[in-house]
């Protein structure tokens, strides 16, 4: 079964909408050992508009160029039975979309800051536990976790509990915080939890996962993806 990824504005993968969209629909339905399943379309510059009524309208602008397509697909003759949208900054939006019936989320399992905007109702659920090895001055420490910890797409890790303190700088192996407030009691051996600005490019980077409930340690996860960039 194969399903089409029809380019709504992302301008990332995906046919494009109306005519393009047909022909390659109908491509895939000729085909041997090919069964067509429907369409799926990414709003993902769209989906991160901090605002919620801006975010529903330039969602919605995608998803009519999606249904459009599946419209103009059906009058071909072709059955579109899976038509899928929305990430976690816009699943609550394709939902109540006419005619999508499948939304594709993925960090709502975990929660990240690039996903801290109006209307998305998901709590933080990942952190990595860091320690304080150096305390130079009163307004800088440094950790041990680094690039090769966080990974640096989108964003620098935020703190889980503390305030005044920020990232301002990863190294491969390090982390160089920037303390606001210099009364605080930071010393050398402290730990930090920090939530990593984009989860699913922090976690393929660790074996394994502990689940904790409270202050227990009640499992530990394999880390699949580890090393499958192949």
């Amino acid at each position: 079964k194969v399903i089409e990824e029809i380019n709504v504005g992302l301008n990332r993968c995906g046919v494009e909408p109306g005519k393009p969209a047909v022909e390659l629909a109908e491509k895939i339905s000729k085909s041997k050992g090919l069964i067509f399943e429907g369409v799926l379309g990414w709003e993902g510059h769209a989906a991160f508009v901090p605002k919620l009524d801006e975010r529903i309208k330039e969602c919605h602008k995608c998803y009519k160029k999606l249904i459009d397509s599946v419209k103009e697909i059906e009058k071909a003759g072709i059955n579109v039975n899976t038509v899928g949208a929305g990430g976690t900054g816009s699943f609550n939006i394709a939902a109540e979309y006419p005619g999508i019936n499948e939304i594709q989320p993925g960090h709502y399992i975990f929660m990240s800051p690039m996903h801290n905007i109006e209307g998305i109702p998901f709590k933080f659920a990942v952190s990595v536990l860091t320690t304080v090895i150096s305390r130079p001055s009163k307004t800088r420490a440094i950790i041990d976790g680094g690039a090769k910890t966080f990974s640096t797409f989108g964003g620098l890790p935020v703190p889980k509990n503390l305030k005044d303190i920020e990232i301002h700088a990863l190294h491969v192996e390090h982390g160089l915080l920037k303390i606001k407030d210099p009364t605080i009691d930071l010393k050398v051996g402290d730990k930090i939890e920090f939530i990593p600005y984009y989860p699913e490019t922090a976690i393929n980077l660790f074996d394994k996962v502990y689940v904790v409930k409270g202050d227990e340690v009640i499992a530990t996860w394999k880390v699949e993806a580890r090393g499958r960039v192949d």
